[in-house]
């Protein structure tokens, strides 16, 4: 049976070889269309040449937007365990933004050739943006389940030590780049046992079956538990704060505020990278490549920037409040100050006395 499934595994490679590539042979144009289909071809070229660009500026506006949002998180006077998962999530979103830089701006490049005909170990280093996806996949997914349980916390107690939040956040942090890790190793310890040549560089040929399924599966697990952990996180607070009352209402309130700005982050990433990795894995396991699986992964890197963008707007709009409110009160401070003269005399200090 294992034999069986090997030699099934084997057949489904090569033909995915064969299928992709044909389709990076038309990606790069390699070798010149016929005459009669030239038209189509060069309609087809366009279309490709449109979607890498698309994917070249979302990582350059991913890469951007997200080290500006670890700026002004890490920029606060007082950085809290939630501000360490948000500045992990811009890591792993500017990680990838890196990889789909990487990735995509060589396919425009003239004469460009898909990496292929070497061993798996060499197609790893030749398509390096498989390393920077799967580290900033990881570190992604884990911050916003992070951010889930932070929630939970939240909720399950009104007298949470800080510090000991503190510590547990930073243990969070240490397991988040341990798996990223190991992840890692295990997709080039798996690759460095590939002897055989590969004729084209692709993710699911250069590791292993357990490789490509752990990473992914992963992605998908972690991305449903944290957006049903978070949905009940929400639920849960908003019902106690109907019951609560005095200090605790307020407590409720500022942390329902405070999840409200991070579900954007939630919301985001369950619609345009859970889904997508779960249709990904449907393809495998259906063995059916549909077209809309090439531009799966190209929702994924337009939404590494939305979360940062909304950050940015939202602290550059109380940046301004705050700078308004400290004008109003220097220029009520200077009405107060040019009247106190005139009513000096009250505190027995007017102006006679002065002089």
């Amino acid at each position: 049976m294992i034999t069986n499934t090997s030699e099934n595994n084997e057949n489904w490679n090569t033909s995915q070889y064969l299928k992709i590539s044909n389709e990076s042979t038309s990606i790069f144009n390699i070798t010149p269309s016929p005459e009669s289909k030239r038209d189509d071809s060069d309609n087809g070229d366009i279309g490709r040449m449109v979607h890498n660009w698309i994917y070249v500026f979302s990582g350059i506006f991913a890469i951007i937007t997200n080290g500006i949002l670890l700026v002004l998180v890490l920029k606060k006077k007082k950085i809290l365990p939630k501000d360490k998962f948000i500045s992990g999530y811009a890591v792993g979103s500017a990680i990838l933004g890196i990889g789909y830089l990487y990735d995509h701006s060589r396919q425009i490049v003239p004469g460009a050739e898909w990496p292929g005909n070497m061993t798996a170990v060499n197609c790893m280093l030749a398509s390096f943006n498989i390393t920077l996806f799967m580290t900033g996949d990881l570190l992604v997914v884990l911050c916003i389940f992070y951010m889930s349980i932070d929630g939970i916390l939240a909720i399950s107690s009104a007298q949470t030590n800080l510090l000991k939040k503190q510590k547990l956040s930073n243990y969070f942090g240490y397991i988040a780049i341990l798996l990223a890790g190991t992840d890692v190793g295990i997709a080039w310890i798996s690759a460095a046992m590939k002897p055989r040549i590969l004729p084209i560089c692709y993710h699911r040929a250069m590791v292993s079956n357990f490789s490509f399924l752990f990473h992914y599966w992963s992605l998908v697990i972690l991305g449903y538990v944290s957006t049903f952990i978070y949905t009940l996180a929400i639920i849960i607070l908003k019902k106690k704060k109907t019951s609560s009352s005095g200090i605790r209402e307020i407590q409720i309130r500022r942390e329902l505020e405070v999840m409200k700005q991070v579900i954007i982050i939630i919301i985001n990433s369950f619609a345009l990278e859970t889904v997508p990795v779960s249709l990904e894995l449907l393809c495998e396991f259906s063995r059916h490549a549909p077209t809309i699986s090439i531009y799966i992964w190209l929702f994924q890197a337009i939404n590494l920037s939305l979360f940062a963008v909304a950050r940015i707007v939202k602290d550059s709009q109380m940046s301004w409040k705050r700078r308004g409110d400290r004008t109003e009160i220097l220029e009520k401070g200077t009405i107060t100050t040019k009247a106190v003269p005139h009513s000096s005399a009250r505190f027995g200090n007017s102006l006679q006395k002065n002089k």
